[in-house]
């Protein structure tokens, strides 16, 4: 698994976003599992919605992001 962490991302309006991306280390098309917080990402943990370790080795890039910049 690859983990890329607190990724600045621009949105349309100038707001830039932290994202984490979390995907298989394997070339190819995967699906995407999208999770945002309002607050603080790196608090949703196992018990909010799955580790995104999980969800990546089971063949799916997972995506979070703070929607609070």
């Amino acid at each position: 698994m690859i983990e890329e962490r607190d990724i600045s991302v621009a949105m349309r309006d100038g707001t830039r976003l932290a994202v984490d991306v979390y995907r298989p280390d394997a070339a190819g098309k995967y699906p995407v599992l999208y999770a945002s917080a309002l607050h603080n990402k790196d608090i949703q943990g196992p018990r909010h919605c799955g580790h995104p370790a999980a969800a990546a080795g089971s063949r799916a890039v997972v995506v979070r992001t703070d929607r609070s910049g």
